[in-house]
Parts: C-alpha cells; sequence; structure tokens
C-alpha cells in the first residue's frame, strides 16, 4: 500500500510536465500569423541613386501565387526600368508581371501550374524592386492592403486573410 501511495504522486507529476504545452516553457502555441514584410526598414539614397527593397513572407501555407500594389510618393521617388526580380521563395517555374504607374507599382507573381502538388509553405522572399529617388524628402513604402491577393494552387483565396500583417517602410532621399 505505500508503494502505491509513492507512485501516485509520481504519475501525476510526470503527466502535468508531460502535458504543459508546446515545450517552448510558456505553454502558447508557435506562431503562425501570416505576414508580409518590406525590407529593410529604412534606407536612404541621394538624389537619382536607386533603392533595392525586398517583399518577404512568413508563415505561408500551400501559396501558389501573390498580387498587390506598392505605393508611394510619385514626387519624390520614380520606378526604374524592370523594377521587380523575383525572390528565392519560388521555383524556377515562376511567372512574373508589374505594371509600373506613379506613385503604385503593381506586382504579380506566381507559380506555373503542374500535375503534382505546387503550394509553398514557409518563409521567404517573395520579390524584389527598385526606386529610384527624384527629389528630396522622405516617402513611405506600403503595400496596400485593399488590392492583396494571395491565393493557393487551387485559385483559391488563403483564409484569415482579413487578419494579415502587413508592415511598410520608408524611403530618404537626400
Amino acid at each position: 500500500m505505500k508503494r502505491c501511495l509513492f507512485i501516485v504522486p509520481i504519475v501525476i507529476l510526470l503527466l502535468l510536465v508531460g502535458c504543459g504545452g508546446n515545450g517552448n516553457g510558456n505553454g502558447t502555441e508557435p506562431d503562425t500569423q501570416l505576414r508580409l514584410k518590406i525590407e529593410p526598414s529604412e534606407q536612404t539614397i541621394g538624389v537619382n541613386a536607386i533603392a533595392t527593397f525586398s517583399v518577404k513572407i512568413e508563415n505561408a501555407v500551400d501559396l501558389f501565387a501573390f498580387s498587390g500594389e506598392i505605393i508611394f510618393d510619385s514626387t519624390l521617388i520614380e520606378l526604374p526600368e524592370n523594377p521587380v526580380t523575383k525572390g528565392e521563395f519560388w521555383n524556377s517555374e515562376t511567372l512574373k508581371e508589374s505594371i509600373n504607374e506613379p506613385g503604385c507599382l503593381n506586382v504579380c507573381i506566381g507559380l506555373t501550374q503542374t500535375d503534382g502538388f505546387d503550394g509553398i509553405d514557409g518563409d521567404g522572399t517573395l520579390f524584389y524592386f527598385t526606386l529610384r529617388g527624384v527629389s528630396t524628402g522622405v516617402s513611405s513604402i506600403t503595400i496596400n492592403p485593399g488590392t492583396l491577393e494571395l491565393i493557393d494552387e487551387n485559385a483559391e483565396p488563403i483564409y484569415d486573410f482579413e487578419e494579415i500583417e502587413v508592415s511598410g517602410r520608408a524611403l530618404t532621399i537626400e
């Protein structure tokens, strides 16, 4: 009987430790919030100089294509020729299109459909884009959330889209 009284607390302790969370010590779920980030956060260039930014995604699940517009101050910045380059997130079967407008760069980039599974999961760089400073000042560089679309390989919108976190950046022209 004494042996049973000694074993019961040990079993309860093992169950509490074993079921205490995901092993990160705080019992919280891992972060799976879908995020888009423009990096770096700030750049300073001279007039007529070029700045390069990247658009990165975190926590993507079954991503097949991205579409959106990047907004900036057209009195300070213009788009050079061929401002968009695909990022390392995509494979070699990528289609890319960009439309240059004053104060706005529209970007569509995605995979070519194959017979197999084509969606991509994880974190990575979607694309790089360049801007040319034309006048001194500071311009915010943002992704317009109203035009942002992420789709999976079945051409369906990625769910929880309304909760996506988008962070913007700034370009200073001196």
